[in-house]
């Protein structure tokens, strides 16, 4: 009977205490994190589980909540309990029954941001159960702008050939997904599809497909994505329809940007150069651009007829200097104006001698587009920002004026400062400046200014927010490192930090006496707090700790302890005999209280320094809390309970233990008495000295600091502290996590209080981590802290580990970057300043936390490349890093007479017209035209193709071709026709 009575008692205990139930577990499955358009809506996937059976969606009440208070509801079955800003905005779009808890918020404001919680009760549940999933929220990000949809298309666009394009744009409210709609075709050219994708997000993808004819050259195709709440977003395209030409069209190229923005008022540069292989102009530097027209040719810039420049163009059209032989053929527009825009223009080189049967040069045009306003510049810093110290930082802007850059300017005085330009991509340049900025403060803003020719300019602002740091303390004892009993003397602690916000807070463990402090700047970023003790030590005090501590603003703490050398100094009477104990000090509930309590006399010594006994403080009578001679007569409240800890006799320590602490100690007020038999109060008033307990039911928490500065791969010290009562049976400290080199060390800090610290070495090998300490302290009460660990994810330079060295022109050649860093998320994009050549990008994980990404560039140069810098720049979330190499370019030269290395054959020699130099989409196939005059009756039954440096890629004998060509080469012409394609 007993039995069944302790245990329903157990059960109606577990019942009041707790939501949880015992059978199960209360599970939930949200998305913690969203993107949310503002006036649009979103929709938080949540799924949950619960310990019992299946129950109907009747008898299940669920609620959302902000996690900050749970009374605080964004969803209610009864709308009068929800929060104003949220009624009539939110709803349920699963069923509860079917564990789907998903939840609708339409009409985002921009505060909607969260976390929300959702909290769910089971109603015929005896007893009733519910749970809140405060560890499962969301949060949302708001957007104040739409999402821009993304537009996919083939890079070949053949008239008369179909053409299909793919818009496509994320959201995560599927109850109003967006609509996709298109700037040309009708509904049968259009397919949609909307799909789910993972973390919330869904996608929907539009595909257009359409045949491409003549007038869609140089057209604009726009996707507008039209979200729920009425806000927009668009993307477009330019259509360039290329023709396939054949013959001796290729012995020509020109090579210029297909579009080109220019900022009003400035200038712009089109890069443009030229090439070819036969049929070599007169005058390389005759230069001439026109307007693209359906009929005549408007002049655009020509040197030899400036009169004759259109109206338009005229007096503001000249030629970047460049050497002829550089092939260049680059115009400069200054100043820009609205007029240019949209303007289509191209060049002709040597006209009057270069016909449009050579090549037809008004198929390579670019289309100017003008903004009015220029590019923000990016400020980006590099190193350690810590306040005292020194970081680089770099504004940089880009612009397509490279004659006249744009002049960039801090708000701040930076050291070593050097300004440069690179080239990029499609005529754009980049124009850096670069300095070291010593840091006097934490906080700083960092503007940059880029002012453009004809005047304009734009400023952009960064916060650098540094890290404060600050000195071990100092403690200066007198000259002699030694005091004087009764005497005054003074001690100063000292402690210097970086950031005058860090203010702390001095104090001494001998908090009875008195002490100034006093703050002063002692240099940039640089101030003191100095604290002056005035100490006046006992006989006692010999070999103690004087110790100081600093609580900084911020809530860092840092000690500082030097041990006490006391000479005995005699002068009167009346220190004859001294008592000292804290006024106050707390006990835990069922731990241990060790009193600290020690004695010194100069007169009148005990006849037994080793009898100490304890009183409970009363109007009458000396109730006994500890005697070990007298045992039995300790009064009950006491009973068994106190007891003395070790210490020799000439140690004059009268300390006092208590375990386990009860409720009943509370408010208990207690005093020492030494040798009562024989020292009486008219020598000493013990009575008058005493000390209070004050019980508290849970233990302080730990404290956990982090020492360092942590980046992933490193190692910081961790600690891990708690202060306590009980130095005897001093509490133990966990992690969570494995430490290396680990030591436990316990100090005493002041009025009977006790340190207890864990520290070691950890390992850094993920950018976040928890770090979790528990305390468990004697009783086993226990209480543990956590610290989110935000590691830095460092990485190293790039390095361009092959470098283009010389090269041929028209002759591929493989560049490779490659750069290290930690952090899978932090694997970089790595572009070069040759956007139009085919690169590919590879990471790999080459240790436990360090990774490497490579990037292989198939660089084809021509003459007009020679001295250029080819540039790789690898782009982290906190930074970029670049390297570059100078490009080398001889002629090719085309050899007179050749003879094929693999045949005997030598009787004929011809000419083929073949280009020398030809682009081709990998995983895709090439024609490569080849003609040549054959006049002899003699038929040909043999074509081979063979590499200059040795090799067959065609042979009509398959084991006569390298392994690589094999079954991937064929003959598409009559060789008696003069075709060798």
């Amino acid at each position: 009977m007993d039995k069944e009575r302790k245990m329903v008692m157990s059960c109606l205990l577990l019942a009041a205490s707790s939501s949880l139930v015992f059978g199960g577990e209360w599970t939930a499955s949200v998305v913690k994190e969203l993107d949310a358009l503002i006036s649009s809506c979103v929709v938080i996937p949540c799924s949950f589980t619960h310990p019992n059976d299946k129950q109907p969606t009747s008898k299940i009440r669920a609620s959302w909540h902000l996690k900050s208070d749970r009374n605080q509801r964004v969803y209610f079955e009864d709308q009068t309990q929800v929060m104003d800003k949220f009624k009539g905005r939110t709803k349920l779009l699963g069923q509860l029954g079917q564990d789907n808890c998903t939840l609708e918020i339409s009409n985002i404001h921009d505060h909607d941001n969260g976390p929300f919680c959702f909290r769910v009760e089971l109603v015929d549940v005896a007893p009733k159960e519910k749970f809140s999933f405060v560890e499962d929220c969301a949060r949302l990000n708001m957007l104040p702008d739409a999402p821009k949809p993304e537009l996919t298309h083939p890079k070949k666009a053949t008239q008369d050939r179909p053409y299909t394009l793919t818009c496509s744009v994320t959201h995560d409210c599927p109850s109003h997904a967006p609509k996709l709609k298109w700037s040309r075709g009708t509904a049968d050219d259009v397919s949609e599809v909307h799909r789910k994708l993972p973390a919330g997000l869904w996608e929907v993808q539009s595909t257009l497909t359409f045949i491409l004819g003549e007038k869609d050259d140089h057209s604009e195709i726009t996707c507008t994505a039209e979200f729920h709440g009425g806000k927009t977003s668009s993307s477009a395209m330019t259509l360039y329809i290329k023709r396939y030409i054949f013959n001796s069209s290729w012995t020509w190229q020109v090579h210029m940007p297909r579009n080109i923005k220019g900022l009003l008022g400035s200038c712009l540069v089109i890069p443009c150069h030229f090439d070819y292989y036969q049929y070599p102009p007169q005058r390389p530097d005759r230069v001439v651009w026109y307007q693209y027209a359906s009929r005549g040719y408007p002049l655009v810039y020509d040197r030899n007829c400036p009169y004759d420049v259109i109206d338009m163009f005229r007096g503001r059209t000249s030629r970047p200097y460049t050497p002829s032989w550089r092939k260049d053929c680059s115009l400069k527009i200054n100043p820009v104006k609205w007029s240019d825009h949209r303007q289509m223009i191209y060049t002709w080189i040597d006209p009057e001698n270069v016909g449009r049967g050579t090549y037809r040069f008004f198929d390579t045009t670019v289309t100017i587009e003008v903004v009015g306003k220029p590019e923000e510049p990016k400020i980006m810093i590099y190193g350690n920002a810590k306040v005292g110290q020194s970081v680089t930082v770099e504004c940089s802007v880009y612009h397509t004026c490279p004659t006249n850059q744009p002049t960039l300017s801090f708000n701040i005085q930076l050291q070593g400062s050097s300004s440069s330009q690179h080239p990029m991509s499609d005529g754009k340049y980049k124009t850096s400046l670069r300095g070291t900025l010593n840091i006097d403060r934490h906080l700083q803003t960092v503007e940059c200014t880029a002012t453009h020719l004809g005047g304009q300019n734009t400023t952009v602002s960064k916060l650098l927010n540094a890290e404060c740091s600050f000195s071990p303390l100092t403690i200066r004892p007198p000259s002699t490192n030694e005091f004087l009993e009764g005497q005054a003397s003074t001690v100063t602690c000292t402690v210097w930090y970086t950031c005058a916000k860090d203010l702390p807070t001095l104090r001494w463990n001998y908090d009875s006496m008195p002490a100034s402090t006093e703050t002063r700047k002692t240099r940039t970023a640089q101030w003191t707090t100095v604290s002056t003790l005035s100490f006046t030590a006992s006989g006692n005090d010999d070999g103690r700790s004087l110790r100081c501590y600093a609580q900084f603003t911020g809530g860092q703490t840092a000690d500082a302890s030097i041990t006490l050398r006391v000479k005995r100094y005699i002068f009167n009477s009346s220190w004859t005999w001294q008592v000292h104990m804290p006024r106050h000090i707390k006990g835990l509930l069922g731990s241990c209280l060790v009193i600290p309590c020690h004695f010194d006399y100069y007169q009148y010594p005990p006849q037994r320094p080793d009898r100490v006994v304890w009183y409970q403080y009363a109007s009458s009578g000396y109730p006994l809390v500890y005697d070990e001679k007298y045992p039995y007569n300790v009064i009950d409240m006491f009973w068994r309970r106190t007891s003395r800890p070790y210490t020799p006799s000439w140690r004059k320590d009268c300390s006092l233990k208590i375990n386990p602490v009860k409720w009943s100690d509370h408010r208990q007020k207690i005093y020492t008495w030494i040798d009562p038999e024989n020292v009486g109060r008219g020598t000493y008033r013990f009575f008058d000295t005493t000390v209070t307990i004050e019980v508290v039911g849970k233990p302080e928490e730990p404290k956990i600091m982090i020492y360092d500065n942590a980046k992933v791969g490193q190692s910081v010290t961790v600690e891990c502290s708690v202060y306590h009562t009980c130095p005897t049976n001093q509490p133990t400290l966990s992690f969570n996590i494995q430490l290396q080199e680990s030591s436990s060390s316990q100090h005493p800090v002041s009025d009977g209080k006790y340190k207890t610290s864990l520290r070691g070495k950890l390992n850094i090998d993920r950018h976040l981590q928890t770090v979790e300490c528990t305390a468990t302290h004697l009783g086993g009460q226990n209480t543990t802290v956590s610290k989110l660990l935000n590691a830095e994810c460092p990485y190293q330079e790039i390095k361009m580990t092959e470098k283009p060295s010389e090269a041929t022109e028209g002759v591929a050649k493989s560049v490779i970057c490659s750069v290290s860093y930690k952090c899978k998320k932090n694997t970089p994009t790595i572009a070069w300043n040759y956007k139009d050549m085919k690169s590919s990008l590879s990471t790999k994980k080459i240790s436990t936390d360090t990774y490497n990404t490579v990037s292989n560039l198939t660089f084809i140069g021509s003459l007009g490349d020679n001295g250029k810098p080819l540039t790789c720049t690898a782009q982290f979330m906190t930074g970029e890093t670049s390297d570059s190499a100078t490009i080398s370019i001889k002629k090719y030269e085309k050899p007179v007479e050749e003879t094929d290395p693999h045949e005997s054959d030598t009787s004929h020699i011809l000419a083929a017209d073949v280009p020398f130099r030809f682009s081709a989409l990998a995983d895709s196939c090439v024609v490569i035209p080849c003609s040549f005059q054959y006049e002899e009756d003699v038929p040909l039954t043999r074509g081979i193709w063979s590499k200059k440096a040795g090799g067959i890629v065609y042979h009509n004998g398959r084991s006569q071709v390298l392994d690589h060509f094999k079954d991937r080469t064929r003959l598409l012409g009559d060789l008696n026709e003069g075709n060798c394609s």
